[in-house]
C-alpha cells in the first residue's frame, strides 16, 4: 500500500496503530509537513531495505543522470532547484516463494504547467528503479531478477508524457510536453530506458482518481512491470453518481480530492 500526501502529524505510529500486521517506511519533503508512506503485510513480506532520493539531487548528481543532465535546457535545470519531491525505493521479499519485489512510490509535483518537470522526474524515476534493480539482482541469490511495482501521484492524465515514458520506455520526439509552456525551450534528450510497465488505469471501472469542481481526471496510478506481472483485475471506483452527491471531492463521504486506485496483479509464473 502506497499513500501520498500524508500529514506528519499522522505518519508512522498513527497510520500502523490503525493498520496491526503491517509495517512501513515513511518519507517526509524537505522543510514540508506532508510526505509518503509505503506500508507492507508483515506476514507476507520480509523488508530487506528501504530508500529515498530527492528528485533534484539524483539530477544533478548521480551519474547515470549526467547525459540528460547535460540535455536539459539551462533554464529548467534552474526551475528544479526549489522542488522537493523525493521518490521511494522500498525492497521486500515475499516469504511464499522467495521472489524480490521493488516498490517505488513518488508524488510528482502537481502545477499544472510544469509538464516539462514531470517529465524530467518520471525519467528520473525510471532510471533510479532501473539502477536499483542491477544492484539488487547483483545482491541476492534468487535465480530471477526483482520484479518492480510503482506506485504514486503522478499529476499527469495517461496522454501525458510520464505515462508514455513510464509504459514505453522513451518518448516521441514530436511530443508536446517536450516543450515548455511559455515555447522558450525543448527537451530534445531520447528518454529512453530499458523498464517497460503495465498499468492500472486507465481501465473502463477506473476512469478517474481526481474529482473536483475545476478537474477531473486520472492522475494517480499503479505501474506493474510487464515482464513479472499481469493485471488480475482494477477496483472500481464508486459511481459518479455517489460522487457527485455532494457536488465534488472532497465531501462528507469522501475525506479526499483523490480516490484509492485499487489493482491486483500476480506473478507471470506462478
Amino acid at each position: 500500500m502506497c499513500l501520498q500526501e500524508v500529514e506528519q502529524t499522522r505518519l508512522k505510529a498513527p497510520i500502523l496503530a490503525s493498520l496491526p500486521g503491517y509495517s512501513c517506511h515513511v518519507s517526509m519533503k524537505h522543510q514540508l509537513r506532508e510526505g509518503m508512506a509505503t506500508l507492507w503485510r508483515k506476514d507476507r513480506f520480509v523488508h530487506r531495505e528501504s530508500k529515498e532520493y530527492r528528485m533534484k539531487e539524483v539530477l544533478f548528481e548521480h551519474p547515470i543522470m549526467a547525459e540528460f543532465f547535460k540535455a536539459l535546457p539551462s533554464r529548467l535545470r534552474g526551475g528544479f532547484k526549489p522542488r522537493n519531491t523525493v521518490m521511494q525505493l522500498t525492497h521486500l521479499q515475499q516469504k511464499s516463494n522467495g521472489r524480490d519485489i521493488i516498490v517505488g512510490n513518488t508524488h510528482l509535483y502537481y502545477l499544472p504547467t510544469a509538464n516539462e518537470q514531470r517529465l524530467a522526474m518520471s525519467y528520473i524515476t525510471m532510471k533510479m528503479m532501473q539502477h536499483y534493480k542491477q544492484q539488487v539482482t547483483e545482491w541476492t541469490s534468487c535465480p530471477l531478477p526483482p520484479a518492480l511495482l510503482l506506485c504514486g501521484d503522478f499529476n499527469s492524465t495517461p496522454d501525458r508524457a510520464v505515462h508514455e515514458i513510464i509504459t514505453t520506455g522513451a518518448l516521441n520526439r514530436t511530443h508536446p510536453n517536450r516543450v515548455s509552456e511559455d515555447n522558450r525551450d525543448v527537451i530534445e534528450h531520447p528518454c529512453e530506458h530499458d523498464l517497460r510497465f503495465g498499468s492500472v488505469a486507465p481501465h473502463p471501472d477506473v476512469p478517474w482518481s481526481n474529482y473536483t469542481s475545476s478537474f477531473v481526471g486520472m492522475i494517480d496510478n499503479i505501474y506493474f512491470e510487464d515482464s513479472a506481472f499481469d493485471l488480475v483485475k482494477a477496483i472500481p471506483m464508486p459511481t459518479e453518481e455517489t460522487v457527485q452527491e455532494f457536488t465534488a471531492l472532497p465531501s462528507v463521504r469522501y475525506c479526499s480530492d483523490h480516490l484509492p486506485v485499487i489493482g491486483e496483479v500476480r506473478f507471470k509464473d506462478t
